[in-house]
C-alpha cells in the first residue's frame, strides 16, 4: 500500500496575531477569488486565508502545528510572511523557528 503525504500550504508569521491576520488578509487576498481555495474556505467555515494563517508566538504556532499533526498532516509548506513593526525581524524569527522545528524530526 502506498503512503501519501498530507501537505497543507499555510501562511505563517511569528507576530502579534491581530497585526499578522491583517497583513495576511491583504497579502493573500487573491486566493479568495480562486475556486479551489473557496472550496477549502467553505469546508473549513472561514471567509479568507487570514483565518487559516498560523500566527502568534512560538507557543501558539507550536500548539497549532501539533493540532495539524494530530489531524494527519505529515508535512507543512509554509508561506512565511512579514508582519508587525519590524517586518525583517518577523521573517527572521519565523524562519529560525520553523528551521528549529524541522531539525527536531
Amino acid at each position: 500500500m502506498r503512503e501519501y503525504l498530507t501537505v497543507p500550504g499555510l501562511p505563517v508569521a511569528l507576530a502579534d496575531p491581530e497585526q499578522a491576520r491583517t497583513v495576511a488578509q491583504s497579502r493573500f487576498a487573491r486566493y479568495g477569488g480562486l475556486e479551489n481555495y473557496r472550496k477549502v474556505f467553505d469546508r473549513e467555515g472561514v471567509d479568507s486565508v487570514a483565518e487559516l494563517a498560523l500566527v502568534g508566538s512560538e507557543s501558539d504556532l507550536e500548539r497549532e502545528l501539533v493540532g495539524y499533526a494530530g489531524a494527519g498532516v505529515t508535512e507543512l509548506w509554509p508561506a512565511v510572511f512579514p508582519a508587525g513593526a519590524d517586518a525583517a525581524a518577523s521573517l527572521d524569527r519565523t524562519r529560525a523557528f520553523l528551521a528549529q522545528l524541522g531539525s527536531l524530526g
